[in-house]
Protein backbone atom coordinates (compact mmCIF):
# COMPACT_ATOMS: atom_id res chain seq x y z
CA UNK A 1 0.00 0.00 0.00
CA UNK A 2 1.23 3.51 -0.83
CA UNK A 3 2.35 5.62 2.14
CA UNK A 4 0.95 8.96 0.98
CA UNK A 5 2.70 10.97 3.72
CA UNK A 6 6.07 9.46 2.82
CA UNK A 7 5.48 10.28 -0.86
CA UNK A 8 4.51 13.87 0.00
CA UNK A 9 7.58 14.34 2.22
CA UNK A 10 9.90 12.96 -0.45
CA UNK A 11 8.65 15.39 -3.09
CA UNK A 12 7.86 12.52 -5.45
CA UNK A 13 5.00 12.60 -7.92
CA UNK A 14 1.74 10.75 -7.43
CA UNK A 15 0.71 8.98 -10.62
CA UNK A 16 3.69 10.69 -12.35
CA UNK A 17 1.77 14.00 -12.38
CA UNK A 18 0.81 15.34 -8.97
CA UNK A 19 3.08 16.85 -6.34
CA UNK A 20 1.29 16.65 -3.00
CA UNK A 21 1.49 19.94 -1.12
CA UNK A 22 -0.38 19.32 2.13
CA UNK A 23 -3.50 17.59 3.44
CA UNK A 24 -6.66 19.68 3.41
CA UNK A 25 -8.83 17.21 5.30
CA UNK A 26 -8.15 13.92 7.03
CA UNK A 27 -11.54 13.68 8.73
CA UNK A 28 -13.08 11.43 6.09
CA UNK A 29 -13.83 7.82 6.84
CA UNK A 30 -12.34 6.37 3.67
CA UNK A 31 -10.34 9.16 2.03
CA UNK A 32 -8.07 12.11 2.70
CA UNK A 33 -8.11 15.27 0.58
CA UNK A 34 -4.80 16.86 -0.44
CA UNK A 35 -3.80 20.12 -2.06
CA UNK A 36 -1.73 19.08 -5.07
CA UNK A 37 0.06 20.63 -8.02
CA UNK A 38 -0.25 19.06 -11.47
CA UNK A 39 3.45 19.12 -12.30
CA UNK A 40 2.76 18.55 -16.00
CA UNK A 41 1.22 22.04 -16.22
CA UNK A 42 4.27 23.86 -14.84
CA UNK A 43 7.37 24.17 -17.00
CA UNK A 44 9.78 24.58 -14.10
CA UNK A 45 8.27 23.37 -10.79
CA UNK A 46 11.47 24.44 -9.01
CA UNK A 47 10.71 28.05 -9.88
CA UNK A 48 7.65 27.97 -7.62
CA UNK A 49 9.79 27.82 -4.50
CA UNK A 50 8.20 26.62 -1.27
CA UNK A 51 4.51 26.18 -2.02
CA UNK A 52 3.58 24.40 1.21
CA UNK A 53 2.28 27.71 2.57
CA UNK A 54 -0.41 28.01 -0.15
CA UNK A 55 -3.81 28.70 1.35
CA UNK A 56 -7.10 27.18 0.24
CA UNK A 57 -8.16 30.35 -1.62
CA UNK A 58 -5.39 30.08 -4.26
Amino acid sequence: MLDINKLANSGGLLDNHYRLIRPLSTDGGTADVWLALDASTVRDPGSLGDISHMNDDV
